[in-house]
């Protein structure tokens, strides 16, 4: 999608509202588009900043953790299935799989024993489907974790103190 030009928009109708001039009917027609297009002009502005304003911020390391998360993923006998990955090569043998849409995560389970049979949909039937709400990367994977799904090691906290015992200590300057 192309980003509209908000200024060029405004310099646009006060060119053409000048360009009409007083009285007549395209005077009328160049003032009632003024009076549409402008406050439409200032709403999109104040849509964009508030959407601006609530996006998550998208972290410089968001492209690595999920490179290293999908490593790890098929390292370790997960698949992307068609609603997202799965600890077997068919969702149906498998005991956990993993989905989401824009801002939830989805992880389901079920027992051994529960598996090779279709995942039901809705409430009731076989395993468990809990829903974590994520904003960005960094929750996501730190709830995976959290949940069992990924090791520890992708966590923010085990990454976190990983780079406070790397950082020399006051100790270290002597």
């Amino acid at each position: 999608m192309t980003e509209v030009n908000l200024d060029a928009i405004e310099s646009e109708l006060a060119r053409y509202d000048r360009a009409i001039g007083p009285g007549g009917e395209k005077a009328w027609s160049a003032g009632l588009l003024a009076q549409c297009v402008r406050p439409l002009v200032d709403e999109v502005r104040q849509l964009r900043a508030a959407l601006a304003a609530a996006a998550p911020a998208v972290e410089p390391t968001d492209r690595q953790l999920l490179i290293a998360a999908r490593r790890w993923a098929l390292a370790n006998g997960w698949h992307l299935t068609w609603s997202g990955w799965a600890n077997a090569p068919i969702e149906r043998d498998a005991t956990t799989v993993v989905h989401w849409d824009e801002d939830e995560l989805f992880v389901r389970r079920r027992t051994a024993a529960e598996a090779g049979a279709s995942w039901p949909l809705g409430l009731g039937g076989l395993g468990r489907r809990d829903r974590y709400p994520v904003r960005a990367v960094r929750e996501a994977v730190d709830v995976l974790v959290a949940v069992g799904v990924l090791p520890a090691e992708l966590s923010s906290a085990y990454r976190a103190a990983l780079a406070a015992t790397a950082t020399p200590g006051p100790a270290a300057g002597r």
